[in-house]
C-alpha cells in the first residue's frame, strides 16, 4: 500500500514539474531581477514600433534573454515588427508572415501563457487589417483580464502594466 501511495505522489510531482517546465512566463518567479527584466522587455516592446532606434533597443534586450521559449516568442514578435521598417512591400509581408508563423507555432504549445497572450495581443492591435491578423483580440484580452484577477503569482507591477496596456487600446474602461 505504501509503495503505490509513494508511486502516486512521485507521479504527481513529476507531472507538476513537467507542467512548470513548459511555463513561458517571465513574471511568475518572485525575484526582483526577473520582475525588472519582465517590465523592461514589455516597455521596450511597446516603444519598439516608434522608431528604428527603439526597435534596435528592443532587439538588443531580446537577444539578452536567457529563457529560450520566451526569447523565441519575443523574437517572433521582433520579426513581425521589423517589417514596419522595411522599404520593400514584399519584404514587409514576408517578414510579417514568417514571424506570425513562429508565434502561432509557440502558441500551440503554450496557449496558457500570459506572456504569449500579451505578445500576440500587442501584435494584433498594431497590425493593419489588410494582414488579417486580428482574430484573437477579444480572446486574448479576456485571458489577460482573467489572469490579472485570479493569479496568485503575478507581480502587482505587471498587473498594473497590463491594465495600463489594455486601457491604452481602449480594451477596458478606465
Amino acid at each position: 500500500m505504501k509503495i503505490s501511495h509513494l508511486f502516486f505522489i512521485l507521479l504527481i510531482l513529476f507531472s507538476s514539474s513537467k507542467i512548470y517546465a513548459k511555463n513561458l512566463d517571465l513574471y511568475t518567479i518572485n525575484q526582483e531581477d526577473t520582475l525588472d527584466k519582465s517590465l523592461e522587455i514589455k516597455y521596450s516592446y511597446r516603444k519598439a514600433k516608434n522608431t528604428e532606434a527603439d526597435f534596435e533597443t528592443f532587439k538588443s534586450i531580446v537577444s539578452d534573454l536567457e529563457n529560450s521559449n520566451l526569447k523565441d516568442a519575443y523574437m517572433a514578435a521582433q520579426v513581425m515588427l521589423s517589417s514596419k521598417f522595411k522599404k520593400n512591400p514584399f519584404s514587409k509581408i514576408q517578414n510579417f508572415k514568417k514571424g506570425r508563423k513562429k508565434l502561432e507555432k509557440l502558441f500551440l504549445e503554450y496557449s496558457n501563457s500570459l506572456e504569449l497572450r500579451y505578445i500576440r495581443l500587442a501584435v494584433q492591435l498594431n497590425t493593419p487589417a489588410l494582414l488579417s491578423y486580428r482574430d484573437n483580440i477579444k480572446e486574448d484580452r479576456d485571458f489577460i483580464l482573467n489572469e490579472i484577477k485570479t493569479s496568485k503569482v503575478l507581480a502587482s507591477e505587471v498587473k498594473l502594466y497590463l491594465l495600463d496596456f489594455l486601457r491604452r487600446y481602449e480594451l477596458i474602461d478606465s
